[in-house]
């Protein structure tokens, strides 16, 4: 479940600055096949790589601790 949230939240932000799947993996270095699976949520990836890879493209990740209501 974690690998499909990744995986549409680097397609949102690759959409949002206009870039193709294979813009994105090249910047990061890696193969396109590879990062169209992570899109697609088919390639578990882990917290870090995500961040990674969202480092590549200029951006950072916020995490908000909020009690439960």
């Amino acid at each position: 479940k974690q690998a499909k949230n990744y995986g549409k939240e680097l397609k949102k932000v690759r959409q949002a600055e206009g870039l193709t799947q294979a813009d994105v993996a090249a910047n990061y270095g890696m193969p396109r096949t590879n990062y169209v699976m992570i899109e697609k949520g088919q390639r578990k990836i882990s917290f870090s790589l995500f961040l990674n890879i969202l480092k590549s493209l200029d951006y950072d990740v916020e995490i908000k601790i909020v009690k439960k209501k």
